[in-house]
């Protein structure tokens, strides 16, 4: 992305504090409670430069004992209760800051189930991680310094400036020149350190995103001797990142800065004129060294409160890449009132289905009857239509034109959960879960009893494996199913579309990454576990295809050919050149 085109979209602060105040509006009343405790905090800090005047201009000149010590006692109260409700404002603002975040983060993962399927294959997962991780915790760094850097130093600058003029107004007057200078300087360099934040941000996607591709990469860039390759392409990001670092390091320490300077001048002038009103004896020498006190207090607090504001540039990034992530459109929804679809009874009928990614056409006017009961495969070249059929069985998507009916009623018109009810599914790649195998099997049904998981393991052909297992059922998968080989992974898939109990099977490519034998054992083992159930099964490698009771054949979108395997072998159309082809591989 173009720093131009980062910039354009850079959030304004306006809008961020509006997305805040949407979160944390449910805690409205501990909030209030929290800047009370705030406000009770920062009185203590103006009692003590009051306390100070006091003690020099009538306590010490006097040698007044009772009233020295009336002035520690209070000071010591106002010392106590000042840090009780410290405390206790310290742990209320972590529940909420906590919950406010665990909100977002919450959201965040509920989008990712709602994602559609050209989204995730639209965004790199190292954008998708990106959000969890550097997007989220700018965000929540700015809340856990909010009350340090926020609401105390700007209740202190604003109070305090009030009792700077009662100390005295003159110098009062000449000490509030800090605001104008605090709030016109530093915010004209937050407009260019946002943007800056932004593009340093997707600069860290970026980053991220190229590491990953890296590590799993790693066998390819072995193999082929791409490391010189691979580390300049590492260097070119690494590169990118580090001129947008540099930017936005070097505008959020020039926002501290700029205010420290201005704050610094302003204080000489100010001492300098109160020394000469001390001198002269228009203030007291007490007012004097309590006005100084309480300026210098004000004036830190002006610089936490403007630290605070760099802290919000990358906040308020990491805030707007999450909310445009929120805004993505999900995935297919269910229609208002859709009802629920009752167990297949007759048939799966694809009726003059048209289907569009984008641009590009891959289904066109395709119809297709799938009877129950009945074995189907689905075949053809690559970028026939094949895994298409399958999205639009699984209501990843909704046809373009025509509709997918099952037993003459439109999917769009029921839920999808009651569809999918009826399905086991089993892709190319099933990957498990890194925990224990019967949590690997009870994924598809999560509250099976663990007698029909033990049953679902049987029928899928697990018993032997299970025996070479100590741990059985408890044996841990490891990263993505590690722990298995790849014909164990799929018959642990199978027992897990099995447990679901399923009307339908929907096989999309499930043996291809198999070698000859280790396919044949699982589609064996499938087969006989499929009877009496619908199986859809979808593969561009025919070695099933004959077991099945019809082939229906994909070219291009279209639907060209039905029939059995030997019907379609005499037929010399374009199955033929499909089957030759496979031998020819073989």
């Amino acid at each position: 992305m173009a720093a131009g085109e980062a910039i354009a979209e850079s959030p304004g602060t306006a809008e961020f504090w509006r997305l805040l105040a949407r979160y944390f509006a449910p805690h409205k009343t501990r909030l209030i409670l929290i800047l009370a405790a705030c406000a009770l905090e920062t009185a203590f800090y103006w009692i003590v430069p009051l306390a100070f005047r006091h003690l020099i201009d009538n306590t010490l000149q006097s040698g007044n004992r009772r009233s020295l010590l009336g002035t520690l006692v209070v000071l010591g109260v106002g010392g106590g209760v000042a840090s009780l409700a410290s405390l206790w404002r310290g742990r209320q603002w972590a529940r909420v800051e906590s919950q406010v975040v665990s909100d977002i983060r919450f959201r965040l993962f509920v989008k990712l189930q709602e994602l559609s399927s050209a989204a995730y294959a639209e965004t790199a997962p190292g954008d998708l991680i990106s959000k969890f991780s550097h997007d989220l915790a700018a965000v929540a760094n700015a809340f856990t310094t909010a009350i340090i850097w926020g609401a105390l130093p700007g209740i202190d600058c604003i109070l305090g400036t009030v009792l700077l003029l009662i100390l005295d107004w003159r110098l009062g007057l000449l000490s509030a020149l800090m605001w104008p200078w605090c709030l016109l300087v530093p915010p004209r360099i937050a407009r260019r350190a946002g943007p800056a934040a932004y593009l340093r941000q997707q600069r860290e996607a970026e980053f991220v995103e190229r590491v990953q591709e890296e590590i799993s990469t790693q066998a390819v860039v072995r193999a082929y001797g791409l490391q010189r390759v691979s580390i300049a392409r590492f260097f070119q990001f690494d590169s990118r990142l580090f001129e947008s670092s540099v930017e936005s390091a070097f505008l959020t320490a020039l926002m501290d800065q700029s205010a420290f300077s201005g704050l610094l001048v302003l204080q000489v002038v100010t001492l300098g004129t109160g020394a000469w009103l001390a001198f002269e004896g228009y203030v007291t020498t007490g007012t004097l060294a309590a006005f100084q006190s309480l300026f210098l207090s004000v004036g830190t607090s002006l610089i936490y409160f403007t630290q605070y504001t760099r802290g919000l540039s990358p906040a308020r990034a990491g805030m707007d890449r999450i909310e445009q992530f929120l805004r993505q459109p999900g995935s297919v929804e269910d229609a208002p009132g859709a009802a629920a679809l009752g167990p297949l009874a007759s048939e799966i009928v694809l009726d003059k289905v048209s289907f569009h990614y984008g641009d590009k056409l891959a289904l066109d006017n395709a119809s297709l009857r799938i009877r129950r009961g009945e074995r189907v495969a689905i075949v053809g070249p690559s970028g026939c239509g094949k895994s298409t059929i399958v999205s639009l069985l699984l209501r990843f998507h909704d046809p373009s034109s025509g509709a997918v009916k099952v037993d003459g009623t439109d999917l769009r018109s029921v839920t999808q959960a009651s569809w999918r009810a009826q399905l086991g599914i089993m892709f190319q790649e099933n990957l498990l879960f890194r925990t224990s195998l019967l949590e690997n099997i009870r994924m598809g049904r999560p509250n099976a009893p663990l007698a029909e998981v033990e049953e679902a393991a049987r029928a899928a052909g697990l018993e032997d494996m299970l025996q070479r297992l100590p741990e059985r059922y408890e044996t841990q998968a490891g990263e993505r199913g590690g722990r298995f080989s790849g014909g164990e992974r799929q018959r642990i898939a199978l027992a897990r579309a099995l447990v679901r109990k399923p009307q339908v099977l929907v096989l999309d490519e499930a043996t291809s990454a198999l070698d000859a034998p280790t396919e044949a054992a699982v589609m064996a083992t499938l087969l006989e576990a499929a009877a009496g159930r619908t199986v859809i099964m979808v593969t561009h490698r025919l070695a099933c295809a004959p077991y099945c009771d019809r082939i229906i054949v994909m070219d291009r979108g279209h639907v060209v050919e039905q029939g059995r395997h030997e019907e379609l072998l005499s037929a010399g159309g374009v199955y033929l050149g499909l089957w030759q082809a496979g031998l020819q591989q073989d």
